[in-house]
C-alpha cells in the first residue's frame, strides 16, 4: 500500500499529486515544490521529477534521513515518472546543494575569485586620514 494525496507547493499552494512508497515515509517527512518554485529553498536536498501527463516538473525535498533513503518510492503520483536531477552535494562554501561535485567547485573557485577582487580592490583605495 501507497500514501497518495495531494501536497500543496509550499511556497505558493499549488496542489501536486504525490506518492509516498509503502508507507516508509510520513507526509510530515517532505515538502514539495511547483515548475515555478524548484530552487526555492537551495539548502534543501531535492530530487527534481518529471512524467507522463505532468506538464512540468515537480521537487521532492526529504526533510529526515528517513525521507532521503526512501527518495526512490516518494514522487509524483502520475505515471512515468523519472528523476531528472538529484540535489544532494553540499557546497562548502556557499550552503546550498548543487547537483554536482563540479558545480560546488565552481561555486568555491568563484567565492575565491571574489575575494581576490575583493582583496585587490581594498588595496587600491587611497588610504584616509
Amino acid at each position: 500500500m501507497c500514501d497518495c494525496y495531494a501536497e500543496p507547493c509550499k511556497v505558493c499552494g499549488k496542489l501536486l499529486p504525490i506518492h509516498l512508497g509503502d508507507f516508509d515515509t510520513d507526509r510530515w517527512e517532505i515538502i514539495a515544490l511547483c515548475s515555478d518554485h524548484l530552487n526555492t529553498f537551495p539548502a534543501l536536498k531535492r530530487v527534481i521529477w518529471t512524467g507522463e501527463g505532468l506538464g512540468d516538473r515537480i521537487a521532492i525535498c526529504p526533510l529526515t534521513k528517513n525521507a532521503w533513503e526512501h527518495r526512490d518510492v516518494n514522487h509524483p503520483n502520475i505515471g512515468g515518472t523519472e528523476p531528472v536531477a538529484t540535489y544532494n552535494i553540499r557546497c562548502k562554501t556557499c550552503g546550498r546543494y548543487h547537483q554536482t561535485r563540479v558545480e560546488a567547485k565552481h561555486c568555491a573557485e568563484e567565492d575565491e575569485f571574489g575575494k581576490l577582487q575583493w582583496k585587490k580592490f581594498m588595496q587600491e583605495l587611497p588610504e584616509v586620514e
